[in-house]
């Protein structure tokens, strides 16, 4: 499928995964995730790489465990290891005197360091995707930034790598759907007093239907042109 096509040729094009390796895909259970683990799945016998799949279960929500049993069961069923932790991320953003969604990235980004660190990857796979990409590059306008910041998020920063940042979320849903896979809908993606879903969910919208139905499209070929 097109999400396949993509995600292969942006690590061919960008050197994101080696014939050899051993790659963690950071599974949250949401569809960008949940597409990646099955993309990564699909591509990791044509290109020869061994995968496994890590879950951090940040102990915001209730029933966050039921989320890591949702990932737990597909990295069953896909024959890939599982690599499972926890975190009580609202306490340890009390304790560092910050924000959850920042101690939530934080404790993310140290959990799956640990988790290529126990897997001996040589990278660890992350689902941002084409609409991540448009939505960080608007909050930085808004929030002031140069043209570093105009670049957006890179396809490789150290171990990390983005294969999706071609492909769109509503794209990868599709292709969920189609192969009846089921993933998790976070109802916090839904909560505007975000900064991030504000822009998700009203700025964007309003900007394609008053100024440039392809605002998308624009901002992509803003940050293409600067990272070249």
């Amino acid at each position: 499928m097109e999400s396949v096509r993509k995600a292969r040729e942006a690590i061919a094009e960008r050197g994101l995964i080696e014939p050899g390796s051993r790659v963690v895909a950071a599974v949250s259970g949401g569809a960008d995730s949940t597409a990646l683990l099955v993309i990564l799945k699909e591509l990791s016998k044509e290109i020869g790489f061994e995968l496994a799949a890590a879950h951090l279960d940040h102990r915001i929500r209730r029933g966050s465990s039921k989320e890591q049993l949702v990932v737990s069961r597909l990295a069953s069923s896909l024959e890939v290891p599982f690599i499972a932790g926890a975190a009580d991320v609202p306490a340890e953003a009390r304790k560092r005197r910050i924000g959850i969604e920042e101690a939530a990235r934080v404790m993310r980004y140290e959990f799956l360091e640990r988790a290529a660190s126990d897997f001996a990857a040589d990278a660890v796979a992350l689902g941002h995707t084409r609409d991540d990409q448009v939505e960080t590059i608007l909050h930085r306008i808004l929030r002031g930034t140069g043209w570093r910041g105009l670049m957006g998020i890179p396809a490789r920063r150290g171990i990390f790598v983005r294969p999706l940042l071609g492909c769109g979320r509503d794209e990868l849903v599709s292709f969920l759907r189609a192969r009846k896979i089921a993933f998790i809908t976070d109802e916090s993606n839904r909560d505007d007093s975000y900064y991030r879903n504000r822009i998700r969910h009203r700025l964007l919208p309003y900007l394609r239907r008053y100024f440039n139905p392809a605002v998308d499209d624009s901002i992509e070929r803003l940050q293409e042109s600067l990272e070249e």
